[in-house]
């Protein structure tokens, strides 16, 4: 994995009862993710000089279920690539807290390569498909996190499960 990067639970993080609020995981999984993009070749600057970008299609985030980290305990975040073809990527950030390194939280995306101009996909520059090749072949036989491939199935019976089941893509 790409242990990019890391911090420590800020004081506003926590609750009344100091307990971590997990809308704040996402905080450093948004740096991570930058540093991710920074990394892979696809980062502002190559949007700035290419006009070509990644953009989400899908993403799912998965916490834990209770979250007992105190202020300025240690996080860090390990990123992932879990696939890739010419125009997509699939990768997860796992974000760890404590210094045991208890779970957090997880975000798992794929993202489509856009030519900016044309607000189209297209394939990836050389360049950046070069450097996400090197990591691939780092990354192909790394075991996938236990949240890859999670997702929320409705209440069995719910109206909402029959709806569902009926549902087009948009």
């Amino acid at each position: 994995t790409c242990s990019g990067k890391s911090g420590r639970v800020a004081p506003d993080w926590l609750d009344a009862r100091g307990r971590f609020r997990p809308i704040f995981a996402l905080l450093p999984i948004q740096d991570a993710n930058a540093a991710w993009f920074d990394h892979l070749g696809v980062g502002p600057d190559y949007t700035r000089r290419e006009a070509h970008a990644l953009f989400a299609l899908e993403s799912h985030m998965l916490l834990a279920p209770e979250i007992l980290l105190g202020a300025g305990e240690p996080l860090a975040i390990a990123s992932q690539l879990l696939g890739f073809r010419s125009n997509r990527l699939h990768a997860i950030h796992s974000v760890y807290g404590g210094a045991d390194r208890r779970p957090v939280a997880s975000l798992e995306s794929v993202s489509i390569h856009v030519d900016s101009r044309r607000r189209r996909a297209a394939p990836m520059r050389p360049g950046p498909r070069a450097r996400i090749e090197a990591v691939w072949r780092r990354h192909r036989d790394l075991p996938a996190p236990a949240a890859v491939g999670r997702a929320i199935r409705p209440i069995a019976g719910h109206p909402v499960a029959r709806r569902a089941a009926n549902r087009h893509p948009c």
